[in-house]
């Protein structure tokens, strides 16, 4: 299970809004002073992700649970969300080399199978998500100075 904070901002009588932590791994990672991807986040902040669970655990509002979703899931959306595309630019430029395209054309079918895995994306991993086992589920309460409660892991 992979854990995140979140903060409950809304409580109405059957379901609780909550507003979880925008983490990225950058601070971690060694190559974050050259990172394009760590620069990005500097100058676009990270915007909270909000969504609703079921207010079966009393929440009120202000306080701070932890989340969890499985490991599975995150591997099935990651899949969907990177592997769709690649395989539409890999089929697409094969396919149009396969019928004899040349090079150019290879490139510009490759592109279009990009844009039509990206496209595919998007709403396949919106429909995925709304399925009930895809979305995070309440663990517990949390401490709001427990930083360490953001992120883990359960197995370990």
């Amino acid at each position: 299970m992979i854990e995140g904070r979140a903060r409950v901002f809304s409580v109405s009588e059957s379901d609780v809004w909550l507003e979880a932590e925008a983490r990225s791994a950058c601070g971690s990672c060694g190559a974050v002073k050259s990172c394009g991807v760590s620069s990005l986040t500097k100058v676009l902040g990270r915007r909270p992700v909000r969504f609703s669970l079921p207010n079966d655990f009393g929440a009120r509002t202000g306080e701070w649970v932890v989340i969890g979703i499985p490991q599975s899931v995150l591997l099935r959306t990651s899949i969907l969300a990177y592997m769709l595309p690649i395989l539409g630019l890999i089929c697409f430029a094969a396919g149009a080399s396969a019928m004899g395209a040349g090079d150019a054309g290879s490139a510009i079918a490759g592109a279009a199978g990009l844009a039509l895995g990206l496209a595919l994306a998007r709403p396949l991993g919106r429909r995925t998500i709304a399925l009930s086992d895809m979305r995070p589920v309440y663990l517990r309460r949390s401490d709001p100075d427990d930083a360490c409660a953001s992120g883990t892991d359960s197995r370990s």
